[in-house]
């Protein structure tokens, strides 16, 4: 996950990762735990150098003997303002001397899960990540078609959170809606009602209180933000050329996971 925690005074970077994500409501008021990205784009420059930086010393060391060169991926369909931010964060991190090449995130997508890109046949993939979703068509290793969501996990956690709170009056924290999305979120209805006991803080009186939490009850809750990648995916196939929206329904859309 692309979440830093930073003491506040000093502007050092404690934890990064999952080991900052860990953190997160657990920390005192001189740290602060934060997400440099905000709907796949910079948000906070300095956090995002500091994130930068940091994986950077993980897969080069503190001293770095080459000339770096990095490719980073980025939503589709952002502005050139949002894309200079990244490609400027990027070059401070690594240093002047250092090339940075920018590809949009379902191109690397489909790449991965080697879809037949540079043949005439269409291939529809959707990736979600925690701060926005992309639909794209693609073909002849181009992107034919396609539409970015600025919502993502992390707005399905939000979902739940705001669902908890206006049914139980419960605030339950962002790490503790998603480990309830992980562990009995559905996108419909299941066969199997699943549950899961939570602690949450009362919106009245501020104390811990308990909670158990259905699938049906989080389907619900995640009905709206699933609508809108629903929505989202639709409005990609209505754009695309009747022959490539016949290759798709054949075969099908693949689905990839983007931080």
């Amino acid at each position: 996950p692309t979440v830093v925690a930073v003491d506040i005074e000093q502007q050092k970077m404690v934890e990064v990762g999952q080991e900052a994500l860990n953190l997160m409501g657990r920390v005192t008021e001189d740290m602060k735990v934060a997400r440099p990205l905000k709907n796949g784009v910079v948000a906070y420059f300095e956090y995002t150098h500091l994130f930068l930086n940091e994986m950077l010393k993980r897969v080069t060391g503190s001293v770095r003997m080459f000339k770096p060169q990095v490719m980073l991926t980025h939503p589709y369909g952002i502005t050139s303002v949002e894309r200079r931010a990244v490609h400027e964060a990027t070059l401070e991190a690594l240093g002047p001397r250092s090339s940075v090449l920018l590809i949009s995130q379902p191109m690397t997508a489909a790449l991965g899960i080697d879809l037949p890109i540079g043949t005439p046949t269409g291939n529809m993939v959707v990736c979600m990540g925690g701060g926005c979703t992309q639909a794209a068509v693609l073909a002849m290793h181009d992107i034919v078609s396609g539409q970015t969501l600025r919502e993502g996990g992390l707005y399905l956690d939000e979902a739940i959170a705001a669902y908890v709170r206006k049914k139980y009056g419960l605030i339950l924290g962002q790490p503790t809606a998603e480990q309830v999305k992980k562990e009995i979120g559905a996108a419909v209805s299941q066969d199997e009602e699943r549950s899961m006991e939570l602690q949450g803080q009362d919106q009245v009186t501020g104390l811990p209180r308990p909670l158990t939490l259905t699938t049906s009850e989080v389907v619900e809750a995640l009905q709206e933000p699933l609508d809108n990648v629903f929505e989202t995916v639709r409005q990609v196939l209505e754009k695309t050329p009747p022959e490539l929206a016949s290759d798709i329904i054949d075969r099908g859309i693949a689905r990839a996971n983007s931080a």
